[in-house]
């Protein structure tokens, strides 16, 4: 099957699920801390929506002189609640404190909190960028040398494998297996391409921690309970080498917001429970425990270990699945699967 490419890193945008009333939540899935203020008093009355040209105005708002501003920081992989808003709209403006950089990636946005309504909760990318604002001028200047006890500077997350992909792309083939009969197809004659979580915006292996490997993954239709993704391993790319070992997620299981992942091992009927996952609109977040990753797959951190990712449509009432290549992706920082 010819393999279309696909771009390697992080989105940003901004995808509203829920929350409670007169809060919002942030959770910054960004690869960089993210530093923010709500309601900037330079910035008061001005609505995100309408004719002024915001940017121009956040721009102008860095690079001011009242260096007083003090910045709450999100972490990568972390939420966190804004408490005790007014009803009302409200503007967050902030940055992502990218590492060794003289310019961040800037990110603005408008909440209006209501009486008697649940609150917005936001997932932050990092891409696509709007606006950069100077970390060596404006009100950024000497901000962490001045702060660094309070607010210190974080590395940025590890990522083991990562890939996006873009709106309306996909492969140009797929395979259709029809009661156990493998064949090939243009994607034009798919008929689940697209459907509950078929296609990816993006996918995303973070470095172990704490004995756990996070799965990042995120859907442009959402989720179905017969959608799986499979991660089928490779530890030298010859023609001569076959697959023993196989991740599948699965992020619902039975109409639950929480699925399952599970390792396939050739010449064993069976799988292995790995791991679990949990949803939330369009996103799913997983965890593997790397104590449940059998030792021969360990074993490769040496080496060149890489994966093809697919997702694959199940349709059990017709002994029908359409599976899709998604991407060919080499792991990085091996060395986190070494078990201590």
């Amino acid at each position: 099957m010819k393999k279309f490419i696909t771009i390697i890193f992080i989105l940003l945008g901004l995808f509203p699920l829920s929350a409670e009333n007169k809060s919002i939540t942030i959770t910054n899935a960004g690869l960089s801390p993210f530093y923010f203020v709500v309601d900037p008093e330079e910035l008061s009355g001005i609505d995100p929506a309408g004719p002024v040209p915001l940017y121009g105005l956040v721009s102008e708002f860095f690079n001011g002189t009242d260096r007083n501003i003090v910045f709450r920081r999100i972490d990568p992989e972390e939420t966190q609640t804004v408490k005790n808003l007014y009803p009302g709209d409200h503007l967050i403006v902030g940055f992502f404190k990218k590492e060794n950089a003289s310019r961040y990636p800037a990110g603005v946005f408008g909440v209006t909190v209501k009486y008697g309504t649940t609150g917005v909760n936001y997932i932050l990318h990092e891409k696509p960028v709007l606006l950069t604002v100077n970390g060596n001028s404006g009100i950024l200047k000497n901000y962490f040398i001045s702060r660094r006890n309070e607010f210190p500077v974080t590395a940025a997350v590890e990522v083991m494998a990562a890939a996006s992909f873009t709106a309306g792309s996909g492969p140009p083939y797929f395979t259709l297996n029809y009661r156990g009969t493998d064949s090939v197809h243009t994607i034009s004659d798919s008929r689940f391409w697209g459907t509950g979580g078929a296609n990816l915006h993006f996918f995303r292996i973070l470095a172990v921690k704490k004995g756990i490997i996070p799965i990042r993954l995120e859907s442009y239709t959402g989720f179905l309970d017969n959608v799986s993704y499979f991660l089928y391993f490779y530890t030298v790319r010859n023609t001569k080498e076959t697959n023993r070992y196989t991740i599948e997620i699965k992020p619902l299981f039975k109409g639950s917001p929480k699925g399952f992942i599970v390792l396939w091992t050739k010449g064993i009927k069976n799988p292995d429970i790995i791991g679990f996952t949990g949803t939330n609109g369009l996103s799913m977040y997983g965890e593997i425990d790397i104590k449940k990753i059998p030792a021969g797959l360990l074993a490769f951190h040496s080496k060149t270990l890489s994966f093809d990712l697919t997702s694959c449509y199940f349709d059990e009432a017709e002994g029908v699945y359409e599976e899709f290549f998604l991407a060919s992706l080499q792991l990085t920082n091996l060395n986190t699967l070494i078990v201590k």
